[in-house]
Formats: structure tokens, C-alpha cells, sequence
């Protein structure tokens, strides 16, 4: 029924977001079996944005983010999708690599959350980094596409790497 993310196959968030929301709305009464699958859709698009950051692609990451974006950093200072975008297009920030683990996806109709520890490095501004982080995101369904609507990050302490 559902169409297996292969690693090979280029990840469009249009065409999942488009061929999974169809088939969840006409699966309403197979609750298992939708929120295993809407976890599964939800991997993949966590997969896809993982992507998208390393090869600063950002016409992928327009269409995984939604227009109403609010990501709020490290400082407490909240960004706009316009602003991931430029960050991106402008090389603010360059990602050399990013690992996720202990990911925990929580599915609702039309909503998911994820937590996800990663362990990134990059460069900012010029300036080379490296930590773990715990990320927190929001996807929601919004006109036949699953979107990121809001996200959060914080830095773990050396305890927690």
C-alpha cells in the first residue's frame, strides 16, 4: 500500500506529503495502521530536511517549511522561514555533517511531533562548530502537504552527549 523510502530515491516533500495525505484521508478507519504510517511519512520528511541541510538545497527546504515558521535558537531568538531560507541560500550556515538518534515521533490526525538528538557540525558565519543537540519539530498537514511549522533547539550539556 505504501511506497518504501529506498535511501536512493530523490525525496520530494510535495510528492510524499501530496501521496501520503491522500491515502491517510481515505484510511480513516484504520487508526494503527495510520499512525504507523504517519510515522513512517514523518521519518522520511525528517530524512528529507536532514538533506536538504547538508546539501544547502534550498528550493527543497522552501517546500518542506511552512510560510508560518517559528524556530527559536539557542539564544531565545525566534526565526522565520524567510530567514532559515537565506541562511541557507546565503551560506550563513553550512552543515558538513548532521546524525540523528533517539528520534521520538508522536502522531496525531493531522499533526506530528519529533524529538531528535543530533550530532552536527558545520560552520556559522564563518566559524567552525561541533555539539549535540536536542531538536523538537512540529509537522502539520496544511493544504495536502505535510509542512514544518515550528521548531526549537538546545544544546545538551556534556552529560547528555
Amino acid at each position: 500500500m505504501f511506497a518504501e523510502f529506498d535511501g536512493d530515491e530523490e525525496l520530494s516533500p510535495n510528492r510524499w506529503g501530496m501521496r501520503y495525505g491522500k491515502i491517510m484521508s481515505q484510511n480513516k478507519n484504520k487508526n494503527i495502521d495510520n499512525a504507523i504510517s504517519m510515522k513512517k511519512i514523518i521519518q522520511d520528511l525528517e530524512e528529507c530536511i536532514r538533506k536538504a541541510q547538508l546539501s544547502n538545497d534550498v528550493n527543497t527546504l522552501d517546500e518542506l517549511i511552512s510560510n508560518q515558521l517559528q524556530f527559536v535558537f539557542l539564544d531565545g531568538s525566534v526565526a522565520s522561514k524567510s530567514d532559515d531560507l537565506e541562511a541557507h541560500r546565503n551560506k550563513i550556515v553550512i552543515f558538513h555533517s548532521i546524525t540523528f538518534t533517539d528520534q521520538i515521533i508522536q502522531t496525531f490526525e493531522n499533526l506530528a511531533t519529533v524529538t531528535v538528538k543530533a550530532e552536527i557540525s558545520g560552520t556559522m558565519n564563518g566559524q567552525s562548530f561541533h555539539g549535540y543537540y536536542r531538536y523538537g519539530r512540529t509537522w502539520a498537514m496544511l493544504n495536502g502537504q505535510w509542512q514544518l511549522i515550528a521548531g526549537n533547539v538546545v544544546q545538551l550539556p556534556e552529560s547528555h552527549k
